[in-house]
């Protein structure tokens, strides 16, 4: 089973059976988060139920503090990011197509629906035990389409799929899901900036890259850029940039195969004694160290 890669800006998800496109992760499949999951997107509903502690989750560069028990539904596209609060948080995830539960014919209802899980410019909504009759029946579902599912059948897609329905049905009928809730076009545009930085950070990660070609790349200036990246993902964009060059180095010294020098400048990391240092900072052990337990 594929492992949630917090570190991908653009995840793209490969499904067991394509026929079927949804995924879901136990709490104990969900790594821990001692930092972010990095500002990421994909073409896939998310549904995170936070089942225990509380976490932070970005809806447009605004972090808003959830408490357990919670269900935070994010729409395909959407860039996000979480960040938990506490050690003892815990979390479970479920992705889907939303095309997976298209009808033939379409009401008002569901047409309101997929403006919702379609559009990455609306927000993500929350829905806490507030409304605890609600909640209980969201939670009863979801707690279905989890057995259904584990069942591993082909038989159990059909109810997967109906429930899903159902689920989003509860939410859509509480008003949870509002159709209004767009951001402004300069921060819908401002996202699409930030998308397509990510991109170009992933794409260039092993040569050089500065403040100023970034800022240059959003079309901003460096203070606001410094500004804004931080806002949007909690970090520094020299932090970002060593984040994801330390995670790609990590990921090639796992297949064990080149020497340690050679991954480091392959990852943007001209000299090897601050790769090193960082790395160390980072996993607790050398790159060696970190090769030897692992093989």
């Amino acid at each position: 089973m594929r492992t949630y890669s917090p570190h991908v800006a653009i995840e793209t998800i490969v499904h067991s059976n394509p026929k079927f496109p949804f995924l879901y992760y136990a709490k104990e499949q969900m790594p821990t988060l001692q930092g972010h999951y990095n500002p990421n997107w994909h073409n896939d509903v998310e549904i995170i139920y936070v089942i225990k502690g509380k976490l932070d989750i970005n809806i447009h560069s605004t972090p808003v503090e959830v408490t357990a028990p919670a269900l935070i539904v994010t729409p395909s596209k959407h860039i996000h990011s979480i960040k938990k609060y506490q050690p003892t948080t815990e979390i479970s995830m479920m992705l889907f197509d939303p095309e997976m539960i298209r009808l033939a014919y379409f009401d008002d209802e569901q047409n309101e629906l997929y403006d919702f899980l379609l559009n990455p410019s609306n927000e993500p909504f929350i829905l806490t035990c507030k409304n605890q009759k609600l909640f209980e029946k969201v939670k009863t579902t979801y707690n279905l389409i989890v057995e259904a599912y584990l069942e591993k059948k082909d038989e159990s897609h059909l109810f997967i799929k109906a429930n899903l329905l159902l689920l989003l049905c509860f939410l859509n009928k509480a008003n949870s899901i509002d159709r209004n809730l767009q951001v402004s076009q300069f921060e819908y545009e401002r996202q699409q900036k930030l998308k397509e930085l990510i991109i170009w950070i992933h794409d260039h990660h092993s040569g050089p890259l500065s403040i100023a070609d970034a800022a240059s790349k959003m079309g901003v200036s460096q203070t606001y850029f410094c500004r804004f990246f931080k806002q949007a993902t909690k970090m520094s964009f020299t932090q970002y940039v060593n984040e994801y060059r330390l995670k790609k180095a990590c990921d090639d010294i796992l297949v064990g195969k080149k020497c340690i020098s050679e991954i480091a400048s392959s990852h943007g990391f001209e000299n090897e004694s601050y790769f090193f240092r960082v790395f160390k900072k980072k996993y607790g052990v050398t790159p060696l160290s970190y090769r030897s337990k692992i093989v």
